[in-house]
Parts: C-alpha cells; sequence; structure tokens
C-alpha cells in the first residue's frame, strides 16, 4: 500500500510553507488563516499542522487523490492566495503512522 489509504483515493503530501513577505505584515490576517486551517481539519484535509519552532516555516500534512488537488486545496489558504507565502508541495510515502505499519495495519512493537 504506499502512501494511498486504504481505499486507494488519497496520497500524503508534506507542504512547506515560506514567507514571501515579512512575517509581521501577515499577522493582521493570523485568524483568517486558522479558521481556513481548521475547516481543513475538520474536512479531513489536512491532518497536521504548525509553525516550526522559530516561525520562519509553516508545516502542514495534507491529503488529497494528487499533487494538482492539493494544490488547489492549499490555494485559498489566506496567506498563499495573497502571495504571503510559497509553498513546496512534496508527495510522501508514509510508511509507518501512530505506531501503525500501513503496509501489514499491524501495530509497530517497540
Amino acid at each position: 500500500m504506499s502512501a494511498n489509504d486504504s481505499h486507494g483515493e488519497h496520497r500524503w503530501f508534506l507542504t512547506l510553507h515560506r514567507w514571501a513577505v515579512d512575517r509581521r505584515e501577515a499577522m493582521p490576517l493570523l485568524s483568517e488563516h486558522r479558521a481556513w486551517v481548521l475547516k481543513q481539519h475538520r474536512a479531513g484535509n489536512i491532518t497536521i499542522s504548525g509553525p516550526s519552532a522559530d516561525r520562519s516555516l509553516g508545516i502542514m500534512v495534507v491529503r488529497a487523490r494528487d499533487s494538482a488537488a492539493a494544490s488547489q486545496l492549499l490555494r485559498d489558504e489566506p496567506w498563499l492566495a495573497r502571495g504571503m507565502r510559497t509553498v513546496e508541495i512534496i508527495p510522501w510515502d508514509v510508511h509507518e503512522l501512530l505506531g501503525v505499519d500501513l503496509h501489514t495495519r499491524e501495530e509497530v512493537k517497540a
């Protein structure tokens, strides 16, 4: 099973969001950004999100059919839509997740 879910419909993408402007310029849109991210979490499109410890990078794990669908989803993110950030979308073959081997569906033993 590579990065596909059990139905073979979605793949995982690691997305790295870099500032294209001074981060302080984007902060007035923080609540809009957070509302968009939480909406995507509720919809199952984003599974993990948050900034790097130094706040220089945003990181999201996205589930989508393909890279084009991931890109289309992210186009509406407020900071990306306004050109305040750029995004790198990396297809990711997730093999283990939260203690489960996704190839065998068995728990990974320590």
